[in-house]
């Protein structure tokens, strides 16, 4: 995860498929006629619905609208959060799902990415002491696949996502959506995906044989017509990358087939005043566009596919990054020749067992490996592949050297 990550996602070893749909819908969700099943809570507080927007307005510091959704969840998943505040700028108030709390302050996008505890949807909006309206729109809540970055802003499923071994036996997972339309990962409007004119970087590895001009990746505001992306050309299998600040779009066009059924980690960079594409480690095209490109724009992200889930990648991925950081071209050849090996037969990408609490580590500087202890034993790393493991705890110290290893 270089610089200042801003996602990471699509890393995962579970290999069941998983299918999204919204569980709040109807006036629940867009409040067209009614509020919907929302209802107050303390001292007779009613939500009501005032211009197709859930409303509220109190000066207590009382729960006013909340909706509780039986037999919406299971327990384990991960699921995201989001919602519209229209109104009430200058007026806080509170959203809470699953126990997770956020501050409500400005006019936008909202999200909570959450695990389930219980079966029970329940998402409540309390309003803070000042007095002021509240205007709330397009609640939505649906499976997320993890954000591992720091940020866990979790990307909503739409349709079905198919999750198999990048490789026979390998611990990593690739997603696909076989190039079925309206199939894809969506994270909800983020103002960290808001470069302007900074640098940035994306990150991916991905393999196709599909002919078709399909989108690996897209930011797009249809009104404002500006956003960024990247597709694959269905006239030679190259790279396409564009960064749309409207009305001009600026397109760096790749010069090497990736068309050939084979991984590929694909690197899209702005630094300055140039975008490149990277394959594989090594530059394949670069444009010069002029450092005052402008690519703030407010719009879902979407994996897999473009905005409007038209083009769907005909093909795999994995290890999906986006960064507020340029990575330089060394960072970029590193990043490929460590996580190559992930995408071998057999490749380990986990600490050996159940646990994730490490208890001890060494690094032998002869064989270059790190040895790393838990309760279900020492893992062996070579890189970032787990080559080795030992199946007995590990208490408070590993000492490595010459590739003689003692623990405690």
């Amino acid at each position: 995860m270089n610089g200042d990550i801003k996602l990471a996602t699509l890393s995962d070893t579970d290999d069941t498929d998983v299918t999204g749909s919204e569980l709040v819908t109807g006036d629940n969700s867009t409040f067209t006629s009614s509020i919907g099943d929302w209802f107050g809570i303390f001292y007779g507080t009613t939500p009501t619905n005032s211009g197709g927007y859930l409303t509220f307005d109190s000066t207590g510091n009382y729960i006013q609208a909340r909706l509780a959704i039986a037999s919406a969840l299971t327990v384990g998943e991960t699921y995201t959060l989001s919602f519209d505040n229209i109104a009430g700028i200058g007026v806080n108030f509170y959203a809470t799902v699953e126990g997770t709390t956020i501050t409500v302050t400005t006019a936008g996008v909202y999200t909570i990415t959450f695990v389930a505890t219980s079966t029970t949807l329940q998402i409540d909006f309390k309003r803070a002491a000042t007095s002021g309206t509240c205007q709330v729109d397009n609640v939505s809540v649906r499976l997320a696949e993890e954000d591992r970055s720091v940020n866990g802003n979790g990307l909503q499923v739409f349709g079905s996502i198919t999750k198999n071994p990048v490789a026979t036996g390998a611990d990593l997972v690739a997603y696909s959506v076989n190039g079925t339309s309206h199939r894809y990962l969506a994270q909800p409007v983020n103002d960290d995906l808001n470069f302007g004119t900074g640098d940035w970087s994306a990150t991916m590895w991905a393999k196709t044989s599909g002919t078709s001009t399909r989108y690996l990746f897209s930011r797009f505001n249809n009104s404002a017509a500006s956003g960024f992306g990247a597709y694959i050309n269905s006239a030679n299998g190259h790279l396409n990358y564009w960064l749309d600040p409207g009305p001009a779009t600026y397109t760096v066009n790749g010069n090497t087939s990736v068309r050939d059924g084979s991984w590929h980690c694909l690197t899209f960079v702005r630094r300055g005043g140039m975008i490149y594409i990277y394959i594989d480690g090594q530059l394949d095209a670069s444009k010069n566009i002029g450092s005052s490109v402008d690519v703030t724009t407010d719009a879902r992200l979407v994996i897999l596919n473009y905005e409007t889930g038209e083009y769907a990648w005909q093909g795999e991925m994995a290890l999906f990054r986006i960064s507020a950081t340029a990575p330089s071209p060394e960072q970029i050849k590193k990043i490929y020749e460590d996580e190559k090996f992930l995408f071998q037969e057999n490749a380990k990408a986990t600490l050996y067992g159940s646990s994730d609490a490490v208890t001890a580590l060494a690094y032998d500087d002869d064989t270059e490996l790190l040895h790393v202890g838990t309760s279900a034993g020492r893992s062996v790393f070579q890189g970032l592949r787990r080559i080795d493991n030992t199946t007995d705890a590990v208490g408070a110290a590993i000492s490595a050297s010459n590739g003689m290893v003692a623990e405690d």
